[in-house]
């Protein structure tokens, strides 16, 4: 489990969970999601890159306006379908913001 600074971009590898945290008084507010296999590093070693799609929706409604917010990278695949091979990992690069007031929805992100 990796938990990563507000404002600050980050891979998420597939097998990892997503997980962000504002402090009490502010609420995350995404501002990037990438999903796919967009460059070589930490995720992506020896396969082909160059497909992604952008997944912000999703993370916005799982995690935007909430105080907490953690899901398996995983549930991300299915939104990668005609972008990327199924039979090739992908990962998750995100970036989000902590902003001022009070969150007023539950700490659990659907599924």
């Amino acid at each position: 489990m990796l938990l990563f600074g507000s404002g600050e971009l980050r891979d998420f590898c597939e097998e990892e969970l997503f997980q962000a945290e504002c402090p009490d008084g502010s609420a995350i507010l995404i501002e990037r999601a990438t999903y796919g296999r967009m460059k070589h590093g930490r995720c992506i070693s020896d396969e082909e890159t160059g497909c992604s799609t952008d997944v912000r929706s999703h993370l916005d409604r799982k995690c935007s306006g909430r105080d907490k917010c953690q899901f398996p990278v995983t549930s991300l695949i299915q939104y990668a379908a005609g972008f990327c091979s199924r039979d090739r990992r992908g990962y998750l690069e995100a970036q989000y913001t902590c902003v001022s007031g009070e969150s007023h929805l539950s700490t659990e992100a659907p599924c």
